[in-house]
Order: C-alpha cells, then structure tokens, then sequence
C-alpha cells in the first residue's frame, strides 16, 4: 500500500495499532495536522481581513476586522478573523499617544531666573 491510502485505512479505523505497523507515528501526526484543502470563501474571507486591516493602517484587531467584515455583508466572527490574521502574519499595533517630556531639574549652569512667570 502507498503511504496516502496507509494513512487512510489508520485514520478510518481510529484505534491503537499494533506496534508492529509499518508507518512512523510523527509521519502520521504530519499527515493529520496537514493543512485543509483551499476553499473559495476562506479565501475572499483572507483578501477581505487583508484589506481592511490596511484600510486601518495596522490598528484594527480582530473584533472591528469582524465587525467591519460584517457591514461589507460577509458573515465573519471575531474567532475567524483572528484565525485568519494568525494565518496572514497580521498584528494589531496602536499608534501611542503623543506624551511631552516632563520638565525636570533646571540645568546646573543656568539658573531658571524666570520660575513660572510670563512676561
């Protein structure tokens, strides 16, 4: 038997095989974890999750991605879209706010004359 049909009958029987079975148990964990065929709607469902995550220039996480999806009328959960941000290497990465540095001591060699007050 070729390794595909091997895995098959394994698989269809799904119980403890005898140790003296001819296939590796990580070739058959490989086989398994194997990725899906590609399906159609997973895939527009991958260009829409790309594209609005450019729209929002990197900061939309997977919630505003499914809500988003959603008012475009494509059925997507937050669940699926975090899955496909997974799949696509997406991250969410919010712009931090602008903080101004905090004035500190005054410099040792000029004295601060003015202590606060305007002119």
């Amino acid at each position: 038997m070729t390794l595909p049909v091997f895995i098959t009958v394994i698989a269809d029987h799904d119980k403890p095989q005898p140790s003296g079975c001819l296939l590796d148990r990580s070739s058959y964990r490989y086989w398994k974890n194997r990725p899906e065929k590609p399906d159609g709607r997973r895939a527009v469902l991958r260009s829409q999750v790309l594209e609005l995550h450019g729209i929002s220039h990197g900061s939309a996480g997977a919630r505003s991605i499914a809500t988003m999806a959603t008012r475009r009328g494509y059925q997507m959960g937050r669940w699926l879209a975090g899955r496909l941000m997974k799949e696509l290497g997406l991250v969410s990465c919010q712009q931090p706010t602008h903080r101004y540095k905090r004035g500190g001591h005054e410099h040792v060699a000029i004295p601060n004359t003015l202590k606060g007050s305007s002119p």
